[in-house]
């Protein structure tokens, strides 16, 4: 007994409580009716141990979350309750950072379109949440989320090697003055170019616009990138804003206050991949128009793309198909935007069983 009590103080202070316990427990074995002698030191030990133990598991739980659950799951408790309430709490804290941890793995997963890994997380997260109050709904939000992230991901794929179907177009264009049917006459008169076609460049009209077009006879072309880089015709609607109120003067250069404004409504159509030719009205109100005031306007011209932007050089004629016939030339620079690719029914069928394999 003597060196079995040498034992146990050496495990003592070397922090060796499991094994102090077990000497412990031999002796009360061995002693059943002195066995009180050794329940303080016994006490202590087991004291001493979940201590340890619970220190051990603090540290883990900053620096290895897997350590600390196997540490927690590897407790022994000796017969007693005493520290059931905290070992649980601990249970719970660690359950709870673990799920934190695999939520963050799985955002990561999605984001990084790991979806297999994203899949597996779900499952794991459900395994080990088992007593989380609504893990089921969790799990059941994380799944749409994986299904929209895989949806998304098939749909773009699919698309990427698409044209889009349409673009919408925002300009601004400068244009000269207009020249009268009269004024081209006097040229074939007097063979006076200056004097006809001077004013009409000293003072140019401003013209905001927005158009939206339909593609056709589109032939794909892509970037490296992926960018649409597709060539088509267009047919589409265009809104002019003529600022006539503020014209430009060339000499000298500034604003000056002028006419009323008006506006262009055209259908505006593009073929042979740079011709333009636009029909319409111009007006001075597009809720009505008045044919004593407002006039037809037809649009000839080229449009040169550049990456974003498009360049276009146009020739107006204006016309009451009556007395007045107005030319004027112009030239506009737009921002194009693309949009709308084309997407089925059957499409859509067949990206939804692509991304249902990612939860195979």
């Amino acid at each position: 007994n003597q060196k079995m009590l040498l034992d146990a103080a050496q495990f003592t202070s070397k922090n060796n409580y499991l094994k102090a316990i077990s000497v412990y427990d031999s002796l009360i074995m061995l002693n059943p009716e002195n066995s009180q002698l050794y329940e303080d030191d016994r006490k202590k030990s087991i004291d001493n141990y979940f201590f340890q133990t619970f220190n051990l598991i603090d540290i883990y739980l900053q620096s290895n979350l897997s350590e600390a659950k196997s540490i927690l799951e590897g407790i022994q408790v000796f017969g007693t309750s005493e520290f059931n309430s905290k070992i649980y709490d601990y249970r719970i804290k660690i359950n709870s950072l673990f799920y934190k941890h695999r939520t963050l793995e799985f955002r990561n997963a999605i984001n990084q379109k790991n979806f297999f890994q994203a899949n597996q997380l779900i499952s794991i997260i459900g395994k080990e949440n088992t007593t989380t109050p609504n893990i089921r709904r969790k799990l059941i939000s994380m799944g749409k989320k994986l299904n929209n992230a895989t949806y998304s991901f098939e749909k773009s794929e699919l698309l990427s090697s698409r044209p889009n179907l349409y673009c919408i177009n925002f300009g601004f264009t400068l244009g000269s003055q207009h020249l009268y049917s009269n004024d081209i006459a006097q040229i074939g008169k007097s063979k006076n170019f200056e004097n006809v076609f001077a004013p009409t460049f000293s003072q140019l009209i401003s013209t905001y616009s927005v158009s939206i077009y339909r593609k056709i006879n589109i032939k794909p072309k892509f970037s490296k990138l992926s960018r649409d880089k597709s060539t088509s015709n267009l047919i589409g609607l265009e809104l002019e804003y003529n600022d006539i109120n503020n014209l430009i003067l060339v000499d000298p250069p500034y604003f000056q206050g002028a006419n009323i404004n008006r506006f262009n409504l055209q259908i505006s159509t593009m073929f042979f991949k740079c011709i333009n030719l636009n029909y319409g009205i111009n007006s001075e109100n597009l809720n009505t128009f008045d044919f004593n005031k407002d006039l037809f306007i037809t649009t000839l011209g080229l449009k040169v793309p550049i990456y974003f932007f498009n360049l276009d050089f146009n020739v107006n004629y204006l016309s009451d198909y009556k007395t007045k016939n107005i030319f004027n030339i112009e030239s506009t620079i737009s921002y194009k935007l693309n949009f709308k690719k084309r997407f089925s029914r059957e499409d859509r069928d067949y990206v939804k069983l692509k991304s249902q394999n990612w939860r195979l």
